[in-house]
């Protein structure tokens, strides 16, 4: 998330960096513009100016022959003075027109160019904060994969911690079970038969056999045995008040669990014999 907005952050930065780099280029060429209707005005002043000078020139050149002559201004002369005087005033007039628009092509272009400094000066500074985002982004890339690989080996961490549990629980809740005949449980080693012939007592073997020989059942789930016989006997300890055999149509018993807790309080292992 940190990233994507990272991200977003330095797009919202390039897009106002290349709308202001639009802008200086637009500014400078309304710039390059300007300084060439600039130059064609200083041209056609200086044409007008030199006009002037000639008409001046010629005016001048007429001057001395008009007061030395004695005789009366001829009308040719007349028109011409007349002429040159018109002409005279109208390039006056466009000079000082011309001047006019030059000052103010002049004033409009230190607008363009502070405003082209502005800008810059703004893109500069933005492109200096588009490469402090980059930095940014280049850490926050760099925490994320940090903090990627950290909770890879926490989820890692996390399955082995839910295996153990899983063993922890299973082994907690392991019970085990021996359901037979008493000669076939007295021959794997569950019982033994102790006492005169006729008054044997069964009992539970001291010496248990290895599990491999017992039924593994889970406690927390198991809370019936069907036990297959008409006849049983629990040798192994467990509070009569946390179990009830039960038997269905045929008279075959089943073990009811109606208390866990309590009919695996005193031992682990359960042992049947049935007849």
């Amino acid at each position: 998330m940190k990233k994507f907005a990272y991200i977003l952050i330095l797009s919202f930065g390039i897009m106002a960096c290349n709308d202001d780099q639009v802008a200086v280029e637009e500014l400078q060429a309304e710039n390059a513009v300007m300084a060439e209707e600039v130059d064609i005005l200083r041209s056609a002043l200086s044409e007008k100016k030199n006009y002037v000078a000639q008409v001046h020139r010629e005016l001048n050149a007429l001057l001395p022959s008009v007061l030395n002559s004695e005789e009366e201004i001829t009308q040719e002369v007349s028109t011409k003075i007349a002429q040159l005087a018109t002409i005279l005033e109208r390039y006056e007039t466009d000079i000082d027109n011309l001047e006019l628009k030059l000052w103010d092509y002049k004033t409009e272009n230190q607008s363009i160019r502070m405003n082209l400094g502005q800008l810059m000066a703004q893109t500069e500074q933005q492109e200096s904060e588009i490469s402090s985002l980059l930095n940014d982004v280049e850490q926050a890339t760099f925490d994320i994969v940090f903090l990627e690989q950290e909770l890879a080996s926490a989820e890692s961490e996390i399955c082995n911690l839910e295996d153990r549990v899983s063993m922890v629980n299973e082994a907690y809740n392991r019970r085990l079970v021996a359901i037979g005949g008493v000669e076939e449980l007295e021959a794997a080693g569950f019982i033994e038969r102790k006492g005169l012939p006729l008054f044997k007592k069964t009992m539970v073997s001291t010496e248990q056999p290895t599990t491999a020989r017992w039924e593994s059942i889970d406690a927390s789930t198991t809370r019936s045995l069907a036990l297959l016989s008409k006849k049983a006997e629990i040798h192994t300890e467990h509070p009569k008040s946390s179990y009830e055999m039960s038997a269905d149509e045929n008279g075959s018993l089943t073990l009811l669990i109606k208390d866990p807790a309590a009919f695996w309080l005193y031992s682990r292992c359960l042992v049947i014999t049935t007849k």
